[in-house]
């Protein structure tokens, strides 16, 4: 009896293995994933986020041009110079004497100044900080020092006759007459009527 339900038992239990294989799905492995295995959530949020680049070419360099009188100077050709390059910016000042540079990178500069009628300026030289507003002190442009002449112009005729009647008067020791001589050297020539009348005075002149 015992041996017959022994072979019962393993005759069962093939059978139950056999019907476990059969099944489709109850043979795969629903181990849970391992705790350290990163899943794709954790790999997105632990990746390095990027770096946002500043721009540093956010300076401003402003300033107000002003002449002897503390007036506003117009128009002039403001320069914006970078030493190590000699890279120029350049401007003009407005109606209110008043200059800007906008997008001024970091680093050393001077300012050129020249204005119609003024002597040229030339700032020390100055460093910009990166995204900093610089306001220079007010600049005093000086008025350009330069040679002025005043020619005048008049009709020869009336020149030449001025002129005769200043020779007519001219004596030698107050009493010899000295019309041919004149002491002017820019003295208009005289006309040939002119000059006969000249020689008809010294003629009859006493």
């Amino acid at each position: 009896m015992c041996a017959i339900a022994l072979r019962c038992a393993i005759c069962a239990a093939f059978t139950l293995l056999f019907s476990l294989a059969c099944v489709p799905g109850l043979a795969q492995d629903n181990t849970p994933p391992s705790r350290n295995t990163p899943s794709n959530t954790s790999e997105i949020d632990s990746a390095p986020s990027p770096q946002i680049q500043t721009d540093t070419n956010d300076g401003v360099v402003s300033g107000t041009l002003l002449d002897d009188g503390e007036d506003v100077v117009q128009g002039a050709r403001v320069d914006l110079i970078d030493p190590p390059t000699h890279a120029t910016k350049s401007v003009q000042s407005g109606s209110d004497g008043q200059f800007a540079f906008h997008n001024v990178a970091a680093g050393p500069y001077i300012l050129s100044v020249h204005a119609t009628g003024m002597a040229p300026y030339t700032s020390p030289q100055f460093t910009v900080q990166t995204g900093q507003v610089m306001i220079v002190p007010p600049i005093h442009m000086t008025i350009s020092a330069g040679v002025t002449s005043v020619t005048v112009s008049g009709d020869p005729v009336t020149l030449s006759k001025e002129q005769v009647q200043i020779a007519v008067q001219q004596r030698i020791g107050g009493v010899i007459p000295n019309f041919y001589s004149s002491y002017d050297w820019n003295a208009p020539p005289m006309l040939t009527k002119q000059k006969y009348v000249l020689s008809i005075r010294s003629i009859l002149d006493p």
